[in-house]
């Protein structure tokens, strides 16, 4: 009895009709699933029936992240690569007429910490212990350090990713801005400058009005450009563009 049963139930030639043990779907077998053999099957019959689904939903522990890497976290621009050179942002010229203002008592440097004060408000850059003395000393005559700053923070309030979280100007903020652009427009062809100074770094881009009174302000004995000089320095001290050198 025990030779008899391989025969039974092993390999026959190809016109033998196959025995039950080989028709019969096995008990742990899916209805729509081809039969086979027995070893094969086993396996996944121990496992669970939801495993494959929980492996396709959720990737393996150790997969990278679908941000790319080369994206700067806080998520205002790209972080260049090591080494890598600017074309644009602050460049040579610009670096020659900021440190002549500076010679003329400060005056570019003075106006470039209000500048870095309101990168620093939105986390874009980091103020040194005398550019923050510079800063207060400067709001103490009269607020003239923080009345420079609300057009640079009117500029970057409106850049991404700052217009869809809101953040921007403070309710007293707004209001000494609109009341400084009745004054001819002085806030608003500031924050023209600032503007510019922050799309030459890819961080924002003008619109045509803000383009026009531009090139007007520039114009005019070159204004729009003196007044872009400071605040582009401040913006080439952020941590990204400090790898970056003028162009």
């Amino acid at each position: 009895m025990s030779e008899s049963q391989p025969q039974e139930s092993g390999l026959g030639t190809a016109g033998q009709p196959h025995s039950p043990l080989q028709t019969d779907p096995q008990p742990w077998a899916s209805a729509d699933s081809q039969p086979q053999a027995p070893q094969a099957q086993a396996p996944q019959a121990r496992a669970p029936a939801d495993q494959t689904q929980v492996s396709q939903q959720w990737p393996p522990p150790d997969a990278q992240p679908l941000v790319p890497r080369q994206y700067d976290q806080r998520g205002l621009q790209p972080a260049p690569q090591a080494g890598a050179t600017g074309t644009t942002g602050f460049t040579s010229a610009e670096r020659f007429w900021y440190l002549l203002g500076c010679l003329a008592l400060g005056a570019m440097y003075l106006r470039k910490v209000p500048a870095k004060k309101a990168l620093s408000e939105f986390g874009l850059a980091e103020m040194t212990s005398g550019e923050q003395t510079w800063y207060t000393i400067l709001c103490i005559l009269c607020g003239a350090g923080y009345f420079a700053k609300l057009p640079t923070v009117k500029a970057i309030s409106e850049t991404q990713p700052f217009v869809a979280s809101g953040q921007g100007l403070t309710d007293a903020g707004r209001f000494w801005y609109l009341l400084g652009c009745l004054a001819y427009g002085a806030n608003y062809f500031a924050k023209v400058s600032s503007k510019k100074a922050l799309s030459d770094f890819g961080l924002a881009q003008l619109n045509d009005t803000e383009g026009a009174w531009y090139t007007v302000l520039c114009i005019a004995c070159g204004f729009g450009y003196f007044a872009k000089v400071p605040v582009a320095k401040a913006v080439s001290e952020m941590p990204q563009f400090q790898s970056i050198g003028p162009a």
